[in-house]
């Protein structure tokens, strides 16, 4: 049994991210103990450390799967033929896919690195039994291109046969174009989606033609770890984990306003409050407090 599971966060930075994988990788491995599980990261050391079970794939190959076929049509002045010539690529990798493998190995015939990594990729869909998106929120637009080449993998997937699930998804908005169109044509074919809720989930899915039948709210998996660890006596605490960032909804003048509530609601109740932080990498443009 080969496992092959997409993830939210290729640097294994983020504890959420990291729980969802784990509780994904815990139910796979419960199912299938001897099962072969590949995993996308960026950082293979750290996949080792804590999934010693497991096999880092890095995603530069899929990458390359993505390249256009003939640079040279993308160079010309036509938008319209450019256009024309990038939708007949994508008909050819989702109708063709064997066919685009054997012509992107002949191009990659004088790069040895790309050519490994290329062929990493193509090795861990083909021989998967079954290839799995671990839960998070990047199925969005604000994570588009993320968005588009965990879909993709999954429609590779599908078009060679292969069962294909998403785990504790919480999903959307998806009002841009092109995603929503790769969502439309991808997901109704995945076997099982199972969502952290149904008020918004639900509906958008019903939008882009998913059957319901396959569809399942389970609520976000990194709970389960939460109530593994769960104490006989509650404590008193506020926990507070506040993200700023372009895509949050939250500015400064917010954080005043949170900042206060939660030093009138601590004062009130003597309880203390206690940082919750969830990544610990560095973006620009991205804190948390």
């Amino acid at each position: 049994m080969k496992i092959l599971i997409e993830q939210s966060g290729y640097h294994l930075g983020n504890i959420g991210d990291l729980a969802m994988l784990q509780v994904a990788v815990q139910r796979l491995k419960s199912f299938w103990p001897n099962a072969s599980v590949q995993i996308f990261t960026t950082d293979s050391e750290k996949l080792i450390k804590y999934f010693p079970n497991t096999q880092p794939l890095p995603p530069y190959g899929r990458q390359i799967w993505h390249y256009p076929l003939l640079h040279r049509v993308h160079k010309l002045p036509s938008r319209l033929v450019i256009q024309q010539w990038v939708n007949m690529e994508l008909r050819f990798r989702r109708y063709l896919p064997s066919l685009v493998r054997s012509l992107i190995k002949f191009k990659l015939r004088k790069q040895p690195e790309q050519m490994r990594n290329f062929e990493a990729f193509m090795e861990a869909v083909y021989g998967a039994d079954l290839v799995v998106a671990s839960g998070g929120g990047y199925i969005t637009d604000v994570f588009k291109q993320n968005a588009i080449l965990a879909i993709d993998t999954l429609g590779l997937a599908t078009r060679l046969g292969k069962p294909t699930v998403m785990l504790g998804h919480g999903l959307g908005p998806l009002q841009d174009k092109e995603l929503r169109a790769k969502a439309k044509t991808v997901l109704p074919l995945v076997n099982l989606i199972t969502l952290r809720e149904k008020r918004a989930g639900v509906p958008l899915l019903n939008s882009i033609g998913v059957s319901q039948d396959c569809v399942m709210a389970t609520g976000d998996d990194a709970i389960e770890l939460a109530y593994q660890a769960r104490k006989i006596g509650l404590g008193n605490g506020i926990g507070i984990n506040l993200r700023i960032a372009e895509y949050s909804g939250v500015n400064l003048s917010l954080l005043e306003t949170i900042r206060l509530t939660l030093h009138k609601a601590a004062k009130k109740w003597n309880a203390p409050l206690i940082p919750a932080p969830i990544d610990h990498s560095n973006y620009e443009g991205y804190v948390e407090i």
